[in-house]
């Protein structure tokens, strides 16, 4: 699951802006602290994602949700990928 959420934030996919990364790495945890560039932050972002349990990673995907507004469907994927461990048909 956080190798596709990983693939995901490389690609641009999700949280395609630093600022946007830095912003919900600090809703997730406490403990984040951005790196110096988008690229050296995503291992940081992931390991903060490892530590929560498997139930948190919902609500730290609906945190994402509303973080993005996104109205292209991207992230209600993301969600159901990650909570029912299978991509949507």
């Amino acid at each position: 699951m956080l190798n596709e959420f990983q693939e995901k934030l490389r690609s641009g996919t999700v949280l395609a802006d630093f600022d946007e990364m830095k912003k919900f790495g600090s809703i997730i945890s406490k403990a984040f602290v951005p790196r110096k560039s988008r690229k050296e932050t995503i291992p940081a972002l992931i390991a903060c994602m490892a530590e929560r349990p498997f139930v948190d990673l919902s609500e730290i995907i609906g945190k994402l949700s509303s973080l993005e507004g996104s109205a292209d469907g991207g992230y209600q994927e993301l969600a159901e990928f990650i909570l029912k461990g299978k991509r949507p048909q």
